[in-house]
């Protein structure tokens, strides 16, 4: 249960909200996380079904809402803060002070609470209302206690793990709570814990401080009133951001300045959007705009600047970080659903047992209860069979494993622990491992059926260099990309790369054109157009320049958000147009070695709906320029009239595209003065808006921006991430099909599939173009048509789709866009939003059932991972809110081939066996009493002394079971990827099906009538000692329990593919615990004089002693598993076809030797079988690898075992 204002957890507490809006704003002063501005050319953040109609609004409609602009009263909706007034903050307003909880409980809530959630399982309250029926007098067979001491401990087991979690929470909160910072209060300095401080403080904060609250700049040691943050902690960027002071403030620097401040700071109310904040600042009657760009939160450290004031605004659960607190949504894996049901089944299945022997009792007494009178036996029948009822409910309440559910999460953890230490999953330039955000999903893993894909910094590096333009009518760069490489190759052409083989160490970049290079663009005929373009791209971005150590004014290096600015910005660099110093009103560029200021006049930043970004400049011989890039969507439609070059860079666009680079355009409007002065006063009246800010900016923006000139075209290679098509075509092979959800063009998407192994000159390629119902109906009943006739050719197909189209099928036709989509090898959707990323996931998800995967590496990817039944983050370039947000997190795409071959196989297996061994060795022990039922009269007479039967799920039975699922590896880590269609069995959830599940139960109720009944017909007319007595019923119940634990032990024997020292020790030294319990338990009492000693006082010696003991417990087991021998030689060497086959032979062969030394033919021979080349085969490599029996190990494993 979530307490209001608690954040849930330190992960919860970075974590993006899933409705938090992460638009960010590019500005010039503010260099802000934002999505790269390919995605102004991808369209990742726009949601084209939502698209604003501002675009085509008149001022006129504008008008009202501009005149709203300037804040005149105070709601619910805002906020007043007021500095050097803490008393007039306090009492008007009561604000919560700076302390932060992410603890989950307290000293005095932790019992009830902790309780009252494990409770929220059905079986635990189950096991409860057993625990109170034992209670009863008369009632329970098995003694009072000999439930709820098993329960007892399965609860205080969970409650340690909780409470050990929720320590190393509340001590995170102390050690941040209790950092110290220097404030002014009411006119006064002081010192005070973070979680002292409180709204209207001023703080005081020197270079590496982390920031306590979040806090609008008043001023900083720079004369620009400019400081810079890392986000590390916020959003995994490592770059530098800049922040400016208010103007009205940034000249106040001393101590006594802040001490006589007074400001009022009115904005909006406390929320969760961390990038976007609008307020205003009234000071000596003069009313300012606050924004984000001014506001500092809470958890950001100060970089490269040595001092800064700010204004606390929001403290302690009121600040954006906390507002972004929430959990996770809750996911359970399809195992543990079918869990669920199968309980179900269980408890009806016990109902009819407990039902069936209350009528037997009911019938026994009736006729019994004359010649029977020394049972005092109820002559009311139907009461006698009520009671039975309950009586018998307690005596088989085992059949559902009271220890079933802290054996699944201690295995999970463990499974988890695996994942995040897997060093073949650690990517060592980064430095980054796999990190298991969760263990309740790790079976999951192995049953993925479609994975959903983001490209940019999940497909591909996200490590960008500028390698072609286009300027006026001129395009320029030479060599291509691995996507053009793979076009052509397609295409049957030959591309050869003509750039020197040195210009990477000459030139610092993969661009080269001998036009362009060593400055001889100052030789060509439009040099002015190429130095234009320069300088917009110098000018226009949101980078921020670090100097180095050395004196040199040239050793200087680039902070970016957006890795497409850094890229855009080395490149004129290297051209010669060096961007060398930033201020929040001027950008400083060296231009052929000569220093020039461009004044920043505005700024017009991105956002998801306008998808470019414009700043407004004024040039050092006076000229106003507004400078734009962005997508070529939504520059081409604010060009003016009679474009000179727009066909011809149209036409570079595509070839562009086709190569795979993400492009954008440049573009320029000149400004009169008088027409950029009336603008302004509109503009900065909306940055006085409280409320509605944003709007109200994009509106007035779109002013301003038309009658745009076209400069030219940027393009930049992202290349592939390492292994992207090998793991795409495995994942494809082991039946998982790979979806990408992308934002780039149709031409560009189509040739990354290409790349990407998802397509290929073999398969048919089918689109979907129409944006109307009605015609998308017919297209797709056509494509269906077609698809269909290309499957029965044996031609596989691939989908493309586009944002638009797909936004209308999933509104109006979804299940027919599903039912084409389905029958395609591939689909790749482009051009499509992070919402409409999410509505196909749950369209998969929803419609069809199928287990669901998404991955992505950006903020824009987090509702899709959320949606997904398991969430994968990369952890890359663009930070790591997608890796927060996610179930797992990688470094590289690459790495879920192992995670979900290897590890995802593995853990569904061991999973799935846990679950169907522990509700198997229970039926066994506990039908074993229902046997005995038509035995004893239908008296609920137990067979087993009451405490020992309580110590059977606990103590004998409980390590084999746990060693089996964290430890147990059917074949190596090297054969599962080498043959992926071993995923099948996690895929069509072979090993968790209701009959394989029912099978077990079969097979338990099969062998607990052998341990049973053997026992009963080779003891009942035979003399137990040499004194003639015969076995009684302890002594009997004694054998029955030995061939359980026997039987059972050796049946998960049989189950083990990987003998490790664990396995041994836990299942021989099972056997071992159970003889030790015997010997002492039943020696106790004649140290120990308890009643409860007194029932197997010296009874294991009777029986140990006696050969007619040994012969049973021998000849049980043996019964009892010869029918599974038998079983598993068959499914192996007569029904092992197919699939199975394929896993039977690959286990066999590769469990003994070593899988790097494989033959090809061999492993084709595997493949493709065929009988005697097989055979022949086969036995070669059987007879090579036959020297190395044991598990196959990777080289890592066995270098360990060598050296152990």
């Amino acid at each position: 249960m979530k307490e209001e204002g608690r954040i849930s957890s330190i992960e919860d507490f970075i974590r993006p909200h899933p409705t938090t809006d992460t638009r960010q704003p590019h500005h010039a002063q503010l260099s802000q996380r934002s999505s790269e501005y390919t995605e102004f050319d991808r369209g990742e953040d726009e949601d084209i079904e939502m698209r604003s109609s501002t675009d085509t609004d008149s001022d006129e409609k504008r008008r009202p809402l501009l005149e709203k602009a300037a804040p005149t009263s105070t709601d619910q909706t805002t906020r007043k803060i007021y500095s050097n007034d803490f008393s007039k903050n306090q009492t008007e307003f009561q604000y919560p002070d700076n302390y932060i909880s992410t603890a989950k409980y307290t000293v005095w809530n932790f019992v009830f609470k902790n309780l009252f959630e494990q409770f929220q399982r059905v079986a635990n309250v189950y096991f409860l209302i057993i625990s109170i029926l034992q209670l009863i007098d008369d009632l329970s067979p098995t003694g009072k206690y000999t439930t709820i001491t098993p329960l007892t401990i399965v609860l205080t087991v969970t409650a340690i793990k909780d409470a050990y979690e929720d320590y190393k929470r509340h001590q995170s909160d102390k050690e941040v709570n209790n950092r110290m910072a220097n404030i002014i209060r009411d006119g006064c300095e002081m010192t005070v814990t973070w979680a002292g401080i409180q709204t209207g403080d001023i703080v005081f904060l020197r270079k590496g401080d982390l920031v306590p609250a979040d806090l609008v700049l008043i001023s900083s040691s720079e004369p620009s009133g400019s400081c810079y943050i890392e986000t590390s902690s916020l959003d995994g960027e490592t770059n530098l951001k800049i922040r400016k002071a208010v103007p009205v403030t940034m000249e106040m620097r001393s101590s006594e300045q802040m001490m006589a401040l007074n400001v009022t700071v009115e904005c909006e109310a406390p929320n969760n959007r961390l990038y976007h904040f609008e307020g205003s600042m009234e000071i000596s009657g003069d009313c300012v705009p606050v924004s984000d760009e001014n506001i500092m939160l809470r958890g950001v450290s100060l970089r490269n600047t040595r001092w800064i004031y700010g204004l606390a605004v929001y403290t302690g659960v009121d600040s954006k970080l906390a507002k972004n607190s929430s959990a996770a949504p809750h996911k359970k894996s399809k195992v543990e659903r079918l869990t669920n049901i199968q309980i179900g089944f269980i408890f009806l299945l016990l109902f009819v047992l407990c039902i069936i022997c209350a009528i037997g009792l009911g019938i026994w007494s009736s006729q019994n209860s004359d010649g029977s009178w020394y049972l005092h036996l109820s002559s009311n029948s139907g009461v006698q069979s009520v009671l039975g009822f309950f009586t018998f409910l307690i005596l088989f309440n085992n059949l559902i494993p009271i220890s079933l559910y802290v054996s699944m999460e201690m295995v999970k953890v463990i499974q988890a622990f695996f994942i995040t230490n897997d060093i073949e999953m650690y990517h060592e330039p980064s430095d980054t491992t796999a990190v298991a955000r969760t263990s309740s999903l790790n079976e999951e893993l192995g049953q993925i059926e479609f994975v959903f894909s983001d490209k940019t910094g999940t497909l591909t590096e996200n490590r960008l260099e500028f390698l072609k333009c286009s300027i006026g009518k001129e395009c320029y760069g030479e060599g291509t990309t691995e996507i053009g490489l793979a076009v052509a190759k397609r295409e049957g052409r030959m591309i050869v790369d003509t750039r020197p083989p040195d210009h990477l160490e000459r030139y610092g970049m993969a661009f080269f054109d001998s036009r362009l290079v060593d400055g001889k663009w100052k030789e060509q005929e439009n040099w002015k157009e190429i130095l234009e373009f320069l300088v917009m791209l110098a000018v226009c971005h949101s980078v921020v320049p670090e100097e180095g150590m050395s004196a040199s004014r040239d050793d200087i290096t680039y902070q970016a958000s957006s890795p497409d600015d850094e890229a855009l910005v080395m490149f004129a660099r290297r051209l010669g147009v060096f961007f060398c110093q930033r201020t929040p009103t001027h950008v400083h560029v060296r231009i052929n070695g000569e220093d020039r200021e461009f004044r920043l006049l505005n700024v017009l930043e991105f956002t998801s709906d306008r998808k470019r970004m414009s700043v407004i400049v004024k040039h050092p011989d006076g000229k106003i320029v507004l400078y734009c890039k962005g997508a070529d969507s939504v520059i081409l439609e604010r060009l003016a009239k009679d474009q000179e070059h727009l066909d011809c860079t149209m036409s570079y666009l595509e070839g562009f595209a086709g190569d795979g680079l993400r492009t954008l355009c440049c573009a320029k409007s000149e400004l009169e003065e008088k027409v950029w002065s009336e603008w302004n006063a509109r503009y900065e009246r909306a940055m006085l808006a409280i409320e509605n800010r944003t709007e109200l900016l994009e509106e007035v923006a779109e002013e301003i921006e038309h009658d745009l000139v076209l400069i030219g075209a940027t393009a930049i290679e992202d290349k592939l991430q390492q292994g992207v098509p090998d793991t795409i075509a495995q994942l494809a092979e082991a039946g998982i099909r790979t979806w990408v959800l992308t934002g780039d063009k149709r031409e560009t998407a189509i040739n990354i599939g290409f790349a990407c192994a998802l397509l290929d000159n073999t398969m048919n390629t089918i689109s979907l173009r129409s944006e109307t119902h009605s015609g998308l109906e017919f297209e797709i009943e056509e494509k269906k048509r077609e698809l269909n006739e290309s499957l029965s050719r044996g031609q596989s197909c691939g989908l493309v789709v586009e944002g638009r189209v797909l936004g209308v099928a999933l509104e109006e036709c979804p299940s027919k866009f599903l039912e084409l989509a389905e029958k395609c090898r591939s689909v790749i959707c482009c051009r499509v939003s992070p919402l409409q990323k999410a509505l196909v996931v749950r369209l998969v998800r929803t419609e069809r059932k199928h287990v669901t995967l998404a991955v992505g590496d950006g903020a824009n990817d987090v509702s899709m991972i959320q949606a997904a039944h398991v969430g994968i983050g990369i952890s890359g370039v663009e930070g790591l809110q997608a890796a927060r947000a996610a179930d797992y997190s990688i470094a590289q795409f690459r790495f879920l081939r192992k995670l979900l071959l290897v590890h995802g196989r593995w853990n569904y297996r061991r999973t799935s066996k846990l679950i169907m061994y522990s509700f198997y060795k229970n039926m066994t022990m506990f039908f074993t009493q229902f046997w005995f039922v038509f035995l004893n009269g239908f008296s609920g007479q137990t067979l087993y002394e009451k405490w020992t039967l309580s110590m059977y799920n606990v103590l004998f039975t409980a390590f084999p079971v746990l060693a089996m699922a964290v430890f147990d590896r059917d074949i190596s880590s090297r054969a599962a990827m080498k043959f992926p269609k071993l995923y099948y069995q996690g895929r069509k959830n072979k090993l968790f099906l209701p009959r394989v599940f029912w099978g077990y139960v079969l097979n338990a109720i099969f062998h607990s009538a052998i341990c049973f009944w053997i026992p009963y017909f080779s003891l009942r007319e035979t003399n137990w000692s040499s004194d003639g007595r015969g076995a009684g019923l302890w002594q009997h119940g004694l054998v029955v329990y030995t061939g359980v634990i026997f039987t059972v032990t050796l049946k998960l024997a049989l189950e083990t593919s990987t003998w490790t020292r664990w396995n041994h020790v836990t299942t021989w030294g099972s056997i071992l615990i159970w003889f030790v319990y015997l010997s002492i338990y039943s020696s106790l009492y004649s140290f120990m004089a308890f009643s409860d000693f007194s029932t197997l006082y010296f009874t294991f010696f009777e029986v140990f002693i006696s050969p007619r003991y040994w012969l049973v417990i021998i000849l049980v087991p043996v019964m009892a598993l010869m029918r599974d021998v038998i079983f598993k030689y068959y499914k192996r060497n007569v029904r092992g076809k197919g699939d199975r086959g394929l896993f039977y032979t690959v286990q066999r062969l590769f469990r003994g030797g070593s899988f790097d030394d494989m033959a090809p033919s061999t492993i084709d021979a595997v493949q493709h079988p065929n009988s005697e080349i097989q055979k022949t085969i086969l036995f070669t490599a059987n007879g090579e690898h036959e020297k190395h029996r044991g598990f196959d190990y990777t080289a890592a494993e066995r270098a360990s075992k060598q050296q152990e």
